[in-house]
């Protein structure tokens, strides 16, 4: 990490807003502008943002949504999965339209 991002970070304090990059198995990618000391806390934000982003992964237990904060490279894993598991059901569906001869 660069001295200058650790003074950046250091500095952070709450009214900051930080980016959200939210991943949704069911509504799939959205961000948007968090609070810091509201919508999330100073720490998670100095220990797991990025450049004024942090990364959030949705999942859903027993219908209940919850949300966990993690690094970014974890984030892209899971993004990768879940697109990958996108572009089988959507083969799928094509294939499928295709042999009932639909559009």
């Amino acid at each position: 990490m660069s001295p200058w991002r650790k003074i950046v970070r250091s500095k952070l304090g709450t009214n900051d807003r930080v980016v959200a990059h939210i991943l949704d198995p069911i509504t799939g990618y959205a961000n948007r502008e968090m609070l810091v000391g509201k919508d999330i806390d100073p720490d998670t934000v100095r220990r797991l943002g990025d450049d004024g982003d942090v990364f959030v992964v949705v999942d859903y237990q027993g219908g209940v949504p919850t949300a966990t904060v993690c690094r970014r490279d974890q984030w892209l894993r899971v993004r990768a999965k879940q697109d990958a598991t996108h572009e089988d059901a959507d083969v799928a569906v094509w294939r499928k339209r295709e042999e009932l001869q639909i559009g």
